[in-house]
């Protein structure tokens, strides 16, 4: 039985590693096949926009993230026993894969037909899906205990936080218009590829032993998971 129940949790902790994973394909992909679009000059969200030829591809792909991601969020929680940073970290994740969603079901409007309103929705989506990542590092720093991968990932978040924080400007930022999809993708990669580090760790941390169980120090006391 505690067999059955660490693989699932290892299973749901393998959807955090595949989502970032499967998301960035889709982008990469679709940017260079979808006809009349620049993946270098032209931002994500125009992949998605009505009348694109492969726009239910991209939204239909955040929606299967956002199922992925909340299944990671539950095998955080289920993984460290509830702790406090556990759940913070998974209600983060729970808001973040809900924001994802949220964006396919909302795409952004076309710039050949400009919706002030549904642009306007897009972008609250976009914060609300990509605002959680940024803030994860608090959480996973404090549940990182004695795991120097994990501690040293925790501090690689900060400075993907900060990095990511000119994301929202780049829309609005005239000097970059010839490379604004490419470092728009590039801030997301890093994100996402930092994403998926954690949940590996993670993973590594939930293998079992030839006891069966594994001890993991949180605030110098050693917890069975």
């Amino acid at each position: 039985m505690k067999s059955q129940t660490g693989n699932k949790r290892r299973f749901l902790l393998l959807c955090g590693v595949i989502a970032p994973i499967m998301m960035t394909g889709i982008i990469i992909v679709l940017g260079q096949i979808t006809p009349g679009y620049d993946p270098i000059r032209q931002m994500i969200s125009q992949l998605g926009a009505p009348g694109r030829e492969y726009a239910i591809v991209l939204n239909g792909g955040y929606a299967a993230y956002g199922l992925l991601m909340g299944a990671a969020a539950y095998g955080v929680s289920r993984s460290l026993n509830l702790s406090t940073a556990a759940g913070r970290l998974a209600a983060v994740l729970y808001v973040h894969a809900l924001g994802t969603v949220l964006l396919g079901l909302i795409p952004d409007s076309p710039l050949s037909d400009f919706n002030l309103l549904r642009h306007v929705l897009h972008d609250a989506a976009s914060v609300l899906a990509y605002v959680p990542i940024l803030v994860s590092w608090l959480f996973v720093r404090s549940f990182a205990g004695g795991d120097p991968p994990l501690r040293a990932t925790a501090i690689a978040g900060v400075f993907i936080a900060v990095i990511n924080l000119p994301m929202p400007t780049l829309a609005y930022v005239d000097a970059i218009e010839p490379v604004r999809g490419l470092i728009q993708r590039s801030l997301f990669a890093a994100a996402f590829s930092w994403l998926s580090v954690v949940f590996v760790l993670l993973q590594r941390r939930n293998r079992p032993t030839t006891l069966g169980v594994r001890g993991v120090l949180h605030n110098n006391q050693t917890r069975l998971i």
